[in-house]
């Protein structure tokens, strides 16, 4: 009767957890207002270093005519003010020596774009890889952002 009234607890307890996002999303634009745009093409990320305060946007968009991931190899989930188009911890993986490590990151196709607020100080780095099946180019750029 005891496990009975646990499992049903934590099913409530879950519930109200989902309730409590689903009426309190993560904003979708910059809570500053301030938006600092980075444009990517076949060659290049421009800019390539953005320095901004907390709460600013930092907006890619994509130039090329397929696809393009970005992706920072650290979570950035717990001091992420607002995003759009970034996905949680574990939305892909790339392999390093040391093994195979979670990405937090964007894929955009054809001139979408993708956005991101950061709460915490700091200096992020992130890739940029173009789809070679969609893009005809197989490339790896890198930017970063530094938060003030």
């Amino acid at each position: 009767m005891q496990r009975r009234h646990i499992g049903q607890c934590a099913l409530l307890i879950g519930m109200l957890l989902i309730a409590a996002c689903a009426s309190n999303p993560m904003p979708e634009t910059s809570v500053t207002g301030q938006v600092f745009e980075v444009n990517i093409d076949e060659e290049s990320v421009t800019p390539g270093e953005v320095t901004m305060q907390r709460g600013d946007e930092v907006r890619w968009r994509n130039q090329t005519k397929g696809f393009v991931d970005v992706s920072f190899l650290q979570s950035l989930s717990d001091i992420a003010v607002c995003r759009k188009g970034f996905m949680s911890s574990g939305w892909a993986s790339s392999v390093s020596s040391s093994g195979i490590k979670n990405t937090f990151g964007a894929r955009m196709a054809s001139h979408d774009t993708a956005g991101l607020c950061l709460s915490f100080p700091g200096t992020y780095r992130y890739a940029v890889d173009l789809d070679e099946a969609t893009t005809g180019k197989r490339k790896r750029m890198h930017g970063t952002i530094t938060i003030q």
